[in-house]
């Protein structure tokens, strides 16, 4: 059941309905603060280009634009999320625009922020504020996109987790993964491997993860996640919706441990996010 259901997840996002007689529009706002909005021309690797509603056509290397939009005119669908370098816990192979940020807060106690150091490199930093104690847990999360052409991108990171512990030496998490996102017509498929270690040597324990979004209405879209790791029965599963505004996004999933054998059903404990970009 648990495979059928990824499966059917998986086809919808690579094989969405066709939008017959749509037109593509496209809203650019460049590293120098100029706006342009038209319909979409071309769309490569290196370059966007668009016509003005005047005729004029426009054409923008990408490595100059700070955000794009795109929308189809016929469903009025958005392709722009200011958090789409993330799923709910998963990273998507996609990373912040150079000079890009965002502050998140996750179940109220959990902080985070993020930087776009170029357009390919990224890193993330929190903490949680757990009241009543100095033992705090911390982590650092940074990744690197090295391919991206075609729908496709390709990232490498990593994550350290620990905590700030007084009385007993602390353990330290640690990750090293390699992800790839196609990008469809209305949502993306990401497909990450790694190596995952509590305490231990990096390796001892490798990991999957096979996650997507779709978007269902104009600004919401759903996402799952689903992670495995060498050496623990079951999946890790995560389901839920994210609602995206301008700058504002906000997430609430569903996590469940699901053993390999399990007969007393299954659990599932809320999880809330907010983000804000800029």
């Amino acid at each position: 059941m648990k495979t059928l259901l990824i499966v059917l997840f998986c086809s919808i996002l690579l094989f969405p309905p066709e939008e017959s007689d749509s037109i593509r529009t496209i809203a650019l706002t460049l590293i120098d603060g100029s706006y342009y909005k038209g319909t979409l021309v071309r769309d490569d690797s290196l370059q966007i280009q668009l016509q003005l509603p005047n005729g004029v056509f426009i054409t923008a290397e990408k490595s100059k634009i700070r955000e794009i939009k795109y929308s189809i005119s016929k469903k009025n669908i958005p392709y722009n999320d200011p958090s789409n370098h993330r799923l709910i816990f998963t990273p998507t192979a996609r990373t912040l625009k150079r000079g890009s940020a965002f502050f998140s807060n996750s179940q109220i106690f959990v902080l985070s922020a993020g930087y776009g150091i170029i357009d390919e490199i990224m890193v993330t930093t929190g903490i949680t504020v757990f009241p009543g104690t100095v033992e705090q847990i911390y982590f650092v999360f940074p990744k690197g996109r090295f391919y991206s052409k075609n729908n496709l991108d390709f990232s490498i990171g990593g994550l350290y987790l620990s905590s700030f512990s007084q009385s007993a030496p602390s353990t330290a998490i640690k990750s090293l993964y390699l992800t790839s996102t196609y990008t469809g017509n209305r949502g993306s498929l990401s497909v990450g491997v790694g190596l995952f270690s509590a305490n231990s040597h990096l390796g001892e324990k490798p990991l999957l993860t096979i996650s997507g979004e779709f978007f269902i209405f104009e600004k919401t879209k759903a996402i799952l996640e689903t992670w495995t790791v060498n050496g623990y029965d079951g999946l890790l599963l995560l389901m839920g919706l994210r609602s995206i505004g301008e700058r504002l996004s906000s997430d609430f999933g569903l996590i469940s441990a699901m053993p390999q054998y399990n007969n007393r059903g299954i659990a599932f404990l809320p999880w809330l996010n907010i983000s804000y970009s800029f």
